[in-house]
């Protein structure tokens, strides 16, 4: 295998531990505080975290009144 080809395989090699790595920190992340916090506070900390809007409650309130 030439210089390149080498190059080619590691490059490849290397995004794959990057991805992977990545998919294991996001789980740990996810995971960890679930199992400590609790269904019910997990759940709607992860609302918040999905529509950050919501965090300025007078802006949710207006946008009920107006519908």
């Amino acid at each position: 295998m030439n210089v390149f080809g080498r190059q080619v395989v590691s490059g490849t090699v290397w995004s794959a531990v990057e991805t992977w790595g990545r998919q294991i920190a996001m789980f740990g992340v996810f995971v960890v505080p679930a199992r400590h916090l609790g269904a019910a506070i997990y759940a709607a900390a992860s609302f918040v975290l999905v529509r950050p809007d919501l965090l300025n409650a007078g802006n949710f309130v207006l946008r009920l009144r107006a519908r």
